[in-house]
């Protein structure tokens, strides 16, 4: 260890002291280094706070003195002083930035640059108040779930994914290295029933409850480890979605249903020691098997903690834990971001396959949420000439099922963009009227619009049009299932052509809408609270012509934009519903429909069914059958009718 700034001895003013010394090294990437100095040493004099002390390479700075009997106790952290010379008031705000451009904006004319931050995709926005870049660099921790490594030597700060670390073959036993564990353990926050309440509704103030995706009932319960009910509530208004709410709710309470427990290790370093265990070299964030022969017991802990006294490696102490770290912080934007904390079961797959002509990388990501299972892929194809990358995202929860996927190609000739979206959390069927009118009550006139005018003036593609000059009436209603006590949103626009005394008005949730007049699409949101195990969605218009499109229904507070239905699929000319399968894409020849009842193929241009098959009967207006084609009844091959054709003509035999 060396002192920095002392001159009396040595070159260069430098005066080694040789001390009792430790170093601690904390899961956020800081350490601190203690030292003891007699109080008879010739430097201890000139040992004072904010002195630089090195060691091992790390600059670190004097902050705490205690001063003994005969010796006197120094603790130092490392130098990071630059990084807090510039204050941030009232405020340090970024928008939907990358981890690497946070950092970048952070460190800017401080000497200090990041390394691996570009390896962290997720953007997310920040705002922390009164603070400085040393401050906000440290809460990007909890933003962006990674940790650091500070160098103050190169002044650099390297990025790392804690929960990325692969268990390797290192183990903890009292047979090798053990010398002494403590176990903590405790149930003094232990919790087996918790209520989960997200955003309050704006008008009422009740906040939102997961009763609408849980059977009813506000709370959900786990008893993995006591048959006691112990309840606690858990708000967070960031919440407006309740299966998303549930989910989160579920993992929470997995981790306090549980005692709290963590480990603390007297262990030897061996490859400190004997450089013939260096395979049993550990170090923070590794995660090793800790073999209990007491409890018989295997368990893989990760590192959260690690003392090393570098004069003598047999002292060293980790300490493990089962429980997850947390740390609080305030994080503005999506809260999607995950960290093994927060994921019950995940998996994670980095390949990238090559030859001379064609590079394909692919990352994977599995994890359940509570309920949800959720996928996350992209795949990235290059050769050439042609450079294409995809983007999904798959997740279930119960029998529903959704993704969204978008993909991008290019080439030198052009670029192309598509995105597909299957299923939604729309509760209206059919709701883009490009399905029909199936899945509706109607009365008076009420017909579908797909042109390409409505086409392009919304979201769905299409919409209806309720009422015309011939019929002065139109209904439309459509009967939702909704859980009673539930929040839920709702969504349209239209267009209403006036008469000599129009009325319109739309009845969502109980609630009624009157519709002024408008020759332009106008978007109208609301949101109702449910009072029975259904709602009605309906529109109705008199003496004038109602263009209602986009319509939807769904849960939570806010709803600003049309989405389809919970297993519909419309893509292309590719249509999947509850009913069936259509495929009709303009342009085509043909098209099919596919359902429990039929399956059809009819040409477009004449109108006519190519292919009609039941249960019951089966049409095919022509049919050319080469080799062989057999006529006979179900169950009786030996009596039938076969015709062969040859070179010359055809034989027709019959077996009776």
């Amino acid at each position: 260890m060396v002192i920095l700034g002392i001159r009396y001895t040595g070159p260069g003013g430098l005066v080694d002291i040789d001390v009792d010394h430790h170093i601690d090294y904390q899961s956020n990437g800081l350490q601190k280094l203690s030292f003891s100095v007699p109080l008879e040493h010739p430097s201890y004099p000139h040992i004072k706070e904010e002195l630089p002390v090195e060691c091992q390479g790390q600059r670190y700075i004097v902050k705490s003195i205690d001063e003994q009997l005969v010796h006197t106790d120094f603790v130092a952290e490392l130098d990071l002083d630059v990084l807090r010379q510039r204050v941030f008031a009232p405020a340090f705000v970024s928008t939907t930035l990358t981890l690497s451009d946070t950092l970048m904006l952070l460190l800017a004319d401080t000497g200090w640059y990041a390394v691996g931050a570009d390896l962290v995709s997720i953007k997310r926005s920040i705002e922390l108040s009164d603070s400085t870049p040393y401050d906000v660099v440290m809460h990007c921790q909890s933003v962006y779930g990674v940790t650091y490594r500070f160098d103050t030597a190169t002044k650099s700060i390297t990025v790392l994914k804690p929960e990325n670390e692969q268990p390797k073959n290192l183990y903890i036993t009292d047979q090798l290295n053990l010398r002494r564990v403590d176990m903590k353990g405790d149930t003094y926050e232990m919790v087996t029933r918790l209520y989960p309440y997200g955003k309050p509704d704006e008008e009422t103030g009740e906040a939102m409850n997961i009763a609408s995706v849980n059977d009813g009932v506000p709370y959900i319960e786990d008893h993995t480890y006591s048959d006691k009910v112990i309840s606690a509530v858990w708000r967070d208004e960031r919440y407006t979605n309740p299966q998303s709410l549930k989910d989160d709710a579920i993992l929470r309470l997995a981790k306090l249903a549980v005692p709290n427990r963590s480990y603390e290790l007297d262990v030897a370093d061996l490859a400190k020691i004997d450089p013939s265990y260096s395979g049993l070299a550990i170090g923070l964030h590794d995660k090793v098997k800790l073999i209990d022969r007491r409890r018989k017991t295997i368990e893989v802990h990760q590192v959260v903690a690690y003392r090393e006294y570098p004069n003598a490696p047999e002292s060293n102490v980790i300490t493990l834990s089962t429980v997850p770290l947390t740390i609080e912080g305030e994080i503005r934007g999506s809260i999607s971001a995950l960290d093994e904390a927060s994921i019950q079961t995940a998996g994670k797959v980095n390949e990238i396959k090559r030859d001379l002509d064609t590079t394909v990388s692919r990352v994977e990501q599995t994890y359940t949420r509570g309920e949800t299972d959720e996928l996350i892929g992209s795949k990235v194809t290059q050769s050439a000439d042609v450079l294409r990358s995809e983007i999904a995202h798959t997740y279930i929860t119960g029998t529903e099922l959704k993704e969204v996927k978008s993909e991008l190609e290019q080439s030198i000739e052009h670029i192309q963009l598509s995105m597909q979206k299957t299923g939604g959390d729309n509760l209206v069927f059919g709701s883009s009227a490009r399905l029909g009118l199936e899945d509706w009550t109607t009365d008076g006139a009420v017909m579908c619009d797909t042109s390409t005018s409505v086409y392009n003036a919304t979201s769905a593609g299409g919409a209806f049009v309720l009422a015309d000059e011939v019929t002065h009436t139109g209904r439309l209603s459509q009967t939702i299932k909704t859980v009673p006590g539930g929040q839920y949103a709702w969504y349209f626009r239209y267009k209403l052509q006036a008469g000599l005394q129009t009325e319109a008005t739309v009845h969502i949730g109980g609630s009624q809408l009157e519709l002024p007049m408008s020759d332009q699409w106008v978007e109208r949101t609301g949101n109702f609270t449910a009072q029975d195990i259904t709602a009605k969605v309906e529109f109705w218009v008199q003496d004038g012509i109602l263009t209602v499109a986009d319509i939807t229904v769904k849960e939570g507070l806010v709803c600003t934009a049309w989405q389809q239905a919970q297993n519909e699929i419309q893509a292309g000319g590719v249509t999947v519903t509850q009913r069936g399968l259509q495929v009709d894409a303009n342009g085509d020849p043909f098209a099919v429909k596919i359902d429990n009842q039929q399956f059809l193929v009819r040409n477009k241009d004449t109108g006519q069914d190519v292919v009609y098959l039941t249960k019951d009967q089966a049409l095919i207006s022509r049919l050319t059958a080469q080799d062989e084609l057999t006529v006979r009844r179900y169950g009786q091959p030996s009596k039938a009718l076969r015709i062969i054709p040859v070179d010359t003509g055809a034989f027709f035999v019959v077996n009776d």
